[in-house]
């Protein structure tokens, strides 16, 4: 039976990943660091040595831009990698860890992002963007049916930086004191 994780580093994975991708060989580190920027890489350096396998990556958006000139990589070996990038517009892990310890001071966490789905398609690799959760599944199983990389940018809300809990609320705790 597979076993379902969820991964997060920058930012949080929505619930609409977490229920419908399983995997025993999904690897998970999550809030374990506030980022990393190799994530991209390795996802497409397994998709190169792995070529009968789908490697899917899963980045916040801050961690994506990185490296995310890998994704030329991907295009140029025709990987087979679908990079999940979720977008919250600013590095997520960071500013939970600054709203827990320092409520209403946040420093340096916002982003500024070029349209992801937009920016895989100029490498020439397939690029999607979900705004709603209904319209992941089908986005997803595109994505699968595409014979070189992916991209799917997940836009959400900046306050859901996870699934269990909102920035407005960890800093509601944190004001409690």
């Amino acid at each position: 039976m597979a076993r379902r994780r969820t991964s997060s580093r920058g930012s949080s994975v929505p619930q609409c990943c977490t229920t419908k991708l399983r995997s025993d060989r999904l690897h998970s580190h999550a809030t374990a660091r506030a980022r990393d920027e190799t994530r991209p890489a390795r996802a497409a350096t397994e998709a190169v040595r792995h070529h009968d396998r789908v490697v899917v990556s899963f980045s916040g958006d801050g961690c994506f831009q990185m490296n995310c000139q890998e994704i030329g990589t991907a295009v140029q070996h025709n990987a087979k990698v679908i990079f999940i990038v979720v977008n919250n517009g600013m590095y997520g892990t960071i500013r939970m860890h600054q709203e827990t310890h320092y409520p209403k001071r946040k420093s340096a966490t916002d982003l500024v992002n070029p349209d992801f789905a937009a920016f895989a398609r100029a490498y020439g690799a397939h690029g999607e963007t979900v705004t709603k959760t209904g319209d992941f599944e089908a986005a997803f199983e595109r994505c699968r049916a595409v014979t070189g990389p992916s991209l799917i940018e997940l836009v959400i809300d900046p306050d859901a930086v996870l699934p269990t809990t909102t920035l407005s609320e960890i800093q509601a705790t944190a004001m409690k004191g």
